[in-house]
């Protein structure tokens, strides 16, 4: 009982966390699926396009249109982007200069979903992701805030309120120890500070 005491009185103290923005950028497009980010970059999609940025400072680093809508983006091995169209045409794209590494097409008839606008479900950072963390916590995107919550005991720990309506949040980068944050044509790098 007494461990169990101790743990909640531990756990109690422990809503010392914030989320502060870094830095806000408006784009001349509108951002249509999440932000994807490695080391170095963020990766952001238009529609028929892809933008990359250095994601500490957003300066451009490459730019790369399509003939037809993104429906699948995502980072993988071998320093590759994985992108398919909407004609089912997949290509692998080097994250360094956007160059077209290899192609083949999956099916012109595949059946693929509208472009979601409503924020994912919410994310958990584990003591694993973060080694600040005493617990667990979730980070819920609603609406136009963005809620801290432990994952134990549903403790609100923070939350922050933003100028606009959240499209997209972004998988935590424990690098960065941020979150990007999408809304219409802008972006936000949102970073969790442990006080």
């Amino acid at each position: 009982m007494r461990l169990q005491i101790e743990f909640e009185r531990l756990i109690s103290n422990f809503n010392n966390i914030q989320l502060q923005k870094i830095w806000t950028t408006e784009l001349d497009f509108d951002i249509t699926h999440p932000p994807f980010f490695d080391v170095r970059n963020i990766y952001l999609v238009s529609f028929d396009k892809i933008a990359v940025y250095n994601k500490n400072d957003m300066s451009a680093v490459w730019v790369k249109q399509f003939d037809y809508d993104i429906k699948i983006f995502s980072l993988i091995d071998g320093n590759n982007i994985l992108v398919v169209d909407d004609q089912g045409r997949a290509m692998a794209l080097n994250r360094n200069t956007g160059d077209i590494n290899w192609r083949f097409n999956i099916d012109n008839n595949i059946v693929f979903q509208e472009i979601n606008t409503v924020p994912h479900q919410p994310y958990q950072i584990t003591y694993n992701e973060d080694r600040r963390l005493i617990t667990s916590i979730l980070v819920f995107p609603v609406n136009n805030e963005i809620r801290v919550i432990c994952s134990i005991t549903g403790e609100l720990f923070f939350k922050l309120d933003l100028d606009e309506y959240i499209y997209f949040l972004s998988a935590y980068d424990p690098v960065d120890n941020a979150f990007y944050v999408s809304y219409g044509s802008m972006i936000s790098k949102i970073f969790l500070e442990k006080r």
